[in-house]
């Protein structure tokens, strides 16, 4: 007997463009079920994208469209080991950070610019990287009404069987597994859910790169070891959709997470502490190509990160414990830019009054210029419609994890030591207060206008892309290659901002 031509075993069956599975033959996108989100048209794929005995397309109808939606772009990073460790952290099973995350979404979809966001659950941060979670709620907010957001009720989240958009939910509802990311758990996102034209930041789009493998004699290490680039300055801003934006958003050039796998890290054979010696090598050098950078800081020296636990909380010990901190404190009263008289650089008091200290995350591209000028805020508002150099107060888990989210970690020498810079920033607050400033953004961010805060110390991280890989980090690693051509010029701040408009990017 002859099989119907027309039955599911007879269909013609290709690979998934994404994840190599089974695809619909009738799929524009030429992808599976999963990945093909939202649908390329009706009735192409079927319904079965979660666990096996749920109901399919007929029962999921009565949850609404945009939970379905966002969810299939939150699967990405509800099913990755950061957000286990963290989940794990805060004694949450799958099914509640989901619904925790997926209530954030709704929220942030729903506020107008410039509306200031209660406080979201510490989780949230962890989830996806700050850069991802703006993309996510840009395209929700560019397919979904605002009717069609309030009409998602959040009793849906709680039903068992809610599960769109993961192939192995079953897998995904233990948390509690050690800390670190899985290559294998990451899923991946179309430049169609998130607007991204470049798609830098996803494996399918992302370029293939040779990768070199070092391998370094464990003695201290030497110039002969590494060579940097020339310092070459260009202003050249970073940007996505064409526009210029701030480095960590960027899409050109391109960046990518830890997990990618089309853009593998740069590993070495060598202990890590010779490593990581050859670390604090790379960094002198560097200081010292670059026109009096080295008469505003201090020699770059090992040193535990500063960073105190939140009220009645415990400080998760491996947020800060991996790959290798650098101090470097600007020269003895030195503040940059200089603080008014008064001021007791010891006691970091004026006037009696103490400054509080606060950290502001960045990219190896403006170190140069933010410590011969200062930093300089943006010209048009961010969150709640504030002006400022955007911060945390460096206290507790929850602000850790945000402030990670901001570094751009580069490849200074192309020998697999990646390095992120944290400005140290002594805030007068007090005198904001009196001023009538409003500085508090919400979820423990701050936009300090300019005026109120002073550089008075620098922070580089380092990491090799052992540790990288190993999943040592407990919080988001944006990567990228060094580009010189983006470095911003150390040029003395003008007067004039219309000057130079390439600072509101930094």
């Amino acid at each position: 007997m002859s099989e119907n031509k027309n039955s599911p075993s007879a269909r013609t069956m290709s690979e998934c463009k994404n994840c190599r599975q089974s695809a619909a033959s009738r799929c524009a996108k030429g992808l599976c079920g999963h990945c093909c989100i939202p649908r390329c048209a009706e009735g192409v794929h079927n319904a079965r994208h979660s666990i096996r005995g749920v109901e399919g397309v007929r029962r999921r109808k009565k949850w609404s469209a945009f939970w379905e939606q966002a969810m299939g772009l939150a699967t990405r990073w509800l099913e990755c080991g950061l957000c286990r460790h963290w989940s794990g952290f805060y004694i949450l099973d799958f099914r509640a950070t989901r619904k925790i995350f997926l209530n954030e979404l709704k929220v942030l979809v729903q506020a107008d610019a410039g509306e200031i966001i209660r406080d979201s659950h510490p989780v949230i941060g962890a989830v996806c990287p700050p850069c991802e979670l703006e993309n996510i709620v840009a395209w929700l907010k560019k397919h979904f009404s605002q009717q069609q957001v309030r009409e998602a009720e959040d009793g849906e989240l709680d039903e068992e069987d809610f599960c769109v958009g993961s192939t192995d939910h079953a897998s995904a509802t233990s948390f509690h597994e050690p800390p670190g990311l899985s290559v294998d758990t990451v899923l991946q996102v179309t430049t169609e859910q998130t607007g991204a034209k470049d798609g830098a930041r996803h494996d399918h789009e992302m370029p293939s790169k040779d990768v070199a493998r070092h391998s370094w004699d464990c003695h201290p290490p030497n110039v002969a070891m590494f060579e940097l680039p020339a310092n070459a300055p260009k202003d050249r801003l970073a940007t996505k959709d064409g526009v210029p934006c701030s480095h960590y958003r960027r899409e050109w050039p391109p960046i990518c997470h830890q997990a990618s796998k089309k853009w593998p890290l740069r590993l070495v054979n060598s202990p890590l502490e010779t490593m990581y010696v050859l670390a604090q090598s790379i960094l002198e050098q560097w200081f010292q190509k670059r026109l009096d950078l080295d008469q505003v800081l201090d020699q770059p020296l090992p040193k535990q990160y500063n960073w105190s636990p939140g009220s009645g909380e415990q400080l998760d010990l491996s947020l800060h414990s991996w790959g290798r901190w650098f101090w470097c404190g600007v020269r003895k009263n030195q503040w940059v830019p200089l603080p008014p008289d008064g001021t007791d650089f010891e006691s970091r008091t004026l006037h009696g009054v103490p400054f509080e200290t606060f950290i502001h995350t960045s990219s190896m591209y403006i170190v140069h210029r933010a410590m011969i000028g200062g930093l300089m805020p943006g010209t048009e508002a961010g969150k709640c419609g504030l002006v400022g150099v955007y911060a945390f107060r460096p206290i507790g888990n929850r602000a850790a994890v945000a402030s990670s989210g901001y570094a751009v970690y580069s490849d200074l020498a192309t020998n697999g030591l990646y390095f992120s810079p944290r400005f140290e920033l002594a805030v007068n607050t007090a005198k904001a207060s009196n001023d009538g400033v409003k500085m508090s953004a919400g979820n423990q961010q701050y936009a300090v206008p300019d005026g109120y805060y002073h550089i008075t110390g620098l922070w580089i991280h380092c990491l090799s892309g052992n540790d990288i890989k190993e999943g040592k980090s407990s919080s988001w690693t944006p990567l990228d290659d060094w580009h010189p051509e983006c470095e911003l010029n150390a040029r003395r701040r003008p007067q004039d901002a219309c000057e130079d408009p390439s600072r509101a990017f930094q």
